[in-house]
């Protein structure tokens, strides 16, 4: 008995729809993980600028805070008297108003022009030049506690100062003091400080 022949067209027919699915599939995955892939290298890009934006807007508020807190220092320092002019006139001025407050008998001196000035205390490397104005002071004084008083009386006027010597001398042996004369002669020697904002030619010196 003959074995009956096997019907290609009929099979290859048959098949087609399953292999043409298949491919269909195949084609729909591979666009399907494309667009993923582009999908996940997309986000990564967004996150990258994100991250770049809020690094910017740290760095941003980060200056903003630091302009603001020197701008502060700033006007406190000019408003101490510290930074600035060297306002020779209005620091006599403070002097003689505290000498006339304390009603001491007389008090006499002379301020230098500005030279630099430099002490141990001051940070190493310091970038702003620090200048001053010695002041050499010579004072009648009813009581030692008169000079403690003239020295608080100053700091708290406009600007920094730097007290390098005190010295007192009785004027007499005696042991009654006097209320019309001195009785203790004071002499000082002072550094008025100030840190310049732009260069200036020094001034001439002023004395009585």
């Amino acid at each position: 008995m003959k074995a009956p022949e096997i019907d290609w067209r009929y099979l290859r027919r048959g098949m087609a729809l399953p292999v043409i699915a298949l491919l269909a599939g195949l084609v729909v995955l591979g666009m399907s993980m494309s667009k993923e892939e582009s999908a996940a290298l997309a986000l990564s890009v967004a996150q990258e600028e994100l991250a770049e934006l809020q690094l910017m807007h740290n760095q941003h508020v980060g200056a903003m805070m630091a302009e603001k807190e020197f701008a502060t220092g700033y006007h406190a320092l000019v408003a101490s008297g510290a930074l600035g002019s060297e306002r020779r006139l209005q620091r006599i001025q403070a002097l003689r108003d505290a000498v006339e407050r304390l009603q001491l008998p007389y008090a006499r001196y002379t301020l230098s022009n500005q030279r630099a000035f430099s002490a141990s205390y001051l940070p190493a490397g310091l970038a702003a030049p620090v200048y001053a104005s010695q002041l050499e002071l010579q004072i009648g004084l009813g009581h030692e506690l008169d000079l403690l008083r003239l020295i608080r009386q100053l700091g708290d006027d406009p600007g920094l100062f730097h007290v390098k010597r005190c010295e007192l001398t009785r004027v007499s042996q005696s042991e009654e003091l006097s209320a019309s004369q001195p009785n203790l002669i004071g002499e000082c020697t002072v550094d008025w400080l100030t840190v310049p904002v732009q260069t200036a030619s020094s001034a001439d010196g002023i004395g009585t």
